[in-house]
């Protein structure tokens, strides 16, 4: 059993905190195969390790993808196999007095403020972005139940769900349906996940249709 990092923006934090979102969704390490994702096709599962193989929950740890020139590549999950941990990164801030201080070097003694939770008290320092948040920091961590590679727009709409959209009803006269953190309202919670993809990833990225990472997990604390 591994565990590992993984950043969410505040707004994701919040859903975790809500219940509303268990699945998250990343192109991680497949670059290679998204530079022409329409050329590619999952042509298997496979145990990598021994040890894999003779695990019955957490199911195969190797994906394999072949592409119209028969290359075949074959890739694991950077977030892991079911029963793996992960803990999760989010924006932060300490006691001001440490704003020059390496985040390694803070003592565990430290106050931390997590920018989820709205705007910090003057004590707090500077706003330090996920990436430099140390294990000790993290508040919420989770068990891995399934990792697996499939097309983005392959998402159902309760998968949608559990990416964290929201339902609004009444936020306009006469218009009710799903969002994320944009304010913009969506018919269903698959235009208005795309639309957070399309923000995070930039413009028409999610028409790509690009491979990606699904990552359905449980929180645990």
């Amino acid at each position: 059993m591994k565990e590992r990092p993984l950043p969410f923006s505040a707004a994701m934090i919040r859903a975790v905190q809500a219940g509303t979102k268990t699945e998250t969704r990343r192109t991680r390490g497949l670059d290679r195969i998204d530079e022409a994702p329409d050329a590619w096709k999952l042509f298997g599962s496979v145990y990598s390790s021994a040890k894999a193989a003779r695990s019955d929950k957490a199911g195969p740890d190797a994906f394999a993808f072949r592409n119209e020139g028969a290359e075949l590549i074959t890739l694991r999950s950077p977030y892991g196999v079911a029963g793996d941990k992960l803990w999760f990164r989010e924006a932060w801030r300490t006691w001001i007095g440490y704003d020059a201080v390496p985040p390694s070097q803070i003592p565990h003694t430290a106050s931390i403020w997590y920018e989820a939770d709205g705007t910090a008290p003057e004590r707090f320092g500077k706003l330090r972005p996920a990436m430099f948040m140390c294990r000790w920091m993290s508040r919420k961590s989770a068990t891995v139940v399934a990792s697996y590679p499939e097309r983005l727009h392959d998402i159902a709409e309760g998968e949608a769900r559990a990416e964290g959209a929201i339902f609004h009803y009444g936020m306009r006269v006469g218009h009710s349906g799903w969002r994320h953190d944009d304010g913009d309202v969506y018919c269903t919670a698959r235009a208005s996940y795309f639309q957070l993809w399309n923000k995070i990833n930039g413009p028409g990225s999610a028409a790509k249709n690009p491979w990606i990472w699904v990552t359905k997990f449980e929180v645990t604390e």
